[in-house]
């Protein structure tokens, strides 16, 4: 694995491991739309996380392509 695929798993397991620490954000202010702090943040926390998950697998496409490509012979 190289730096970038290590840098993409850990921004995946912060969210995760976040969650499992519920007293951190088991608030029910500030409320944001009338929904309690931790149901928003647990929204934000499941949005963000979405984000290495969706770089990891353009570049995981990326990269399969251009070996695609050199194996292929630049055809």
């Amino acid at each position: 694995m190289n730096r970038i695929q290590v840098l993409l798993i850990l921004l995946l397991l912060i969210p995760g491991v976040v969650n499992f620490a519920t007293p951190i954000y088991n608030y029910k202010n500030p409320a944001l739309a009338g929904l309690p702090f931790f149901y928003w943040f647990q929204i934000l926390a499941l949005a963000l996380s979405t984000l290495p998950y969706i770089a990891y697998t353009i570049l995981e496409d990326k990269r399969s392509r251009l070996s695609a490509a050199i194996q292929d012979g630049g055809n």
